[in-house]
């Protein structure tokens, strides 16, 4: 189960890189929330919509410090970590570092990202 989150996270990320929007919203689950460390909530629809709307070009991101909490329960693990992606926005390179919390949830035998929390440094 460990490796399978993994590598969904990383599968998640991969289609941000390559703005497949599509699958990107398969990852999460109908009731998703995602928080950023300036107190916006968006919801599934409004994360998505926000992402492919931004003008910012992946040009690669690394996950470290991947940490992989479980609990007693057979359908809720979280995942903590930092991300750092690299590419460009209007044209300059940047730099996005943040630390983020993935709650993933199992629902008919599939697991979705339930909420994500992320907090830029």
């Amino acid at each position: 189960m460990i490796s399978y989150l993994t590598n969904s996270l990383s599968e998640f990320y991969d289609a941000f890189k390559v703005k497949n929007w599509t699958l990107f919203a398969s990852f999460l689950s109908k009731d998703f929330t995602y928080y950023t460390d300036k107190g916006v909530v968006q919801t599934k629809t409004d994360f998505v919509q926000f992402l492919s709307k931004n003008e910012w070009t992946t040009s690669n991101y690394s996950i470290t410090n991947l940490r992989v909490i479980s609990t007693n329960l057979d359908d809720f693990t979280v995942l903590t970590y930092n991300i750092e992606f690299n590419g460009f926005y209007q044209g300059k390179p940047i730099q996005v570092k943040a630390i983020e919390t993935t709650v993933f949830i199992k629902s008919n035998d599939n697991w979705y990202i339930h909420h994500s929390h992320s907090s830029n440094y």
